[in-house]
């Protein structure tokens, strides 16, 4: 009776020392977090947030990039959306109940957002000395991310995972970056000459067409380096994109020509510039005048689709060092190993929406 009793009492010691040691290397994993975001400030939340709002213009390229988490589909209460890049045309291929969610217009009020009651809202950095600072105001939590290069890009990626509590993931997002940043960079410096290119949006209001160029800080630019070559407009100053004349574009003369074209097709505008004969008389319309492919946004943008527009760039530029590289192939595994999407959604949903010189 008396060893029962102590292997009985040693037993229960063995078991609070375990559970002992449990409990302490095992924090809770969802309270007291700190989020910095794209502006540097650290934002305090008891809980991971459930009711998050993602607010305000450009939220399309926000929400792509929480959707790269299992845990957006959940977690996303309302969004702004609508226009050309609305959110509403991709999404429900990732998350079938996305349409339930709430939708916000682009301007809406600090009032309107609170009284959704969110737990956390997200917003472009620029829209921080406006509806953020209201927002605040209010008392309403506000994490900025911003996007707009390549690094914050991947800055934002591991904000995202502090904020839905999934840091492996944002690991894994990363490391799927990476390795086609390092694909391509490894190979365009073996290339002794760099190439000149040009980036340019075009446009048509009113009968009338022009073409403008990004800023030297953002993505486009950031891409274009990237790939390798030599942008000929950055020089170029200004906030947002900027109008250059024919005039501009034929002293520049530059050897690769990118046209961006968010109105639909690319293609088509190509075309018509291919045709056009001030446009001939450019060294790149002969053959290297190429439209920015997209599916259902743009590839050039700070949407998570960039690599897609980084790849493609360099296969475009370079093409006897990337000849190996299928460019729908590669959008294909960026939809499956990003967003979960199977090769026969991919086949049905996406391929059919595919624009631009993709071959």
């Amino acid at each position: 009776m008396r060893r029962f009793l102590v292997a009985v009492a040693i037993m229960l010691i063995s078991i609070f020392l375990i559970t002992s040691c449990q409990a302490k290397s095992t924090p809770p994993s969802n309270s007291n977090i700190t989020i910095t975001d794209a502006l540097n400030r650290s934002v305090k939340l008891e809980r991971i947030p459930e009711r998050i709002v993602i607010a305000g213009k450009a939220s399309f390229m926000l929400l792509d990039a929480f959707y790269l988490f299992p845990e957006a589909r959940e977690r996303i209460f309302a969004y702004s959306g609508g226009g050309i890049n609305d959110p509403a045309r991709f999404l429900p291929l990732v998350d079938p109940s996305f349409s339930a969610k709430k939708t916000l217009d682009y301007e809406v009020s600090p009032e309107q957002i609170l009284a959704l009651k969110p737990d956390l809202v997200v917003m472009k950095s620029y829209l921080a000395s406006k509806t953020g600072r209201s927002l605040e105001n209010l008392g309403v939590r506000v994490v900025y991310l911003d996007m707009e290069t390549v690094e914050q890009f991947l800055k934002d990626i591991h904000t995202i995972g502090a904020i839905l509590g999934n840091p492996q993931r944002a690991k894994e997002i990363e490391s799927y970056y990476q390795e086609k940043i390092s694909l391509v960079e490894n190979r365009v410096s073996s290339q002794e000459k760099k190439l000149s290119l040009l980036v340019a949006q075009y446009s048509e209001k009113g009968g009338t067409s022009s073409v403008s160029v990004p800023p030297a800080d953002w993505i486009q630019t950031e891409l274009a380096r990237m790939a390798g070559g030599k942008p000929v407009w950055k020089e170029v100053k200004g906030g947002g994109w900027s109008m250059v004349n024919f005039e501009q574009i034929a002293v520049w003369n530059p050897e690769r020509i990118f046209i961006v074209y968010y109105g639909g097709d690319s293609r088509v505008v190509c075309q018509k510039l291919r045709a056009d004969a001030k446009w001939q008389g450019l060294s790149a319309t002969k053959g290297n005048l190429f439209g920015f492919p997209g599916d259902f946004y743009s590839w050039d943008q700070p949407d998570p689709r960039w690599v897609l527009g980084l790849l493609w760039i360099a296969a475009k530029t370079y093409p006897q060092i990337f000849s190996d590289l299928d460019i729908k192939k590669e959008a294909a595994d960026f939809f499956l190993k990003l967003y979960r999407i199977d090769a026969q959604t991919y086949t049905e949903k996406i391929l059919p929406e595919l624009k631009g010189d993709l071959d």
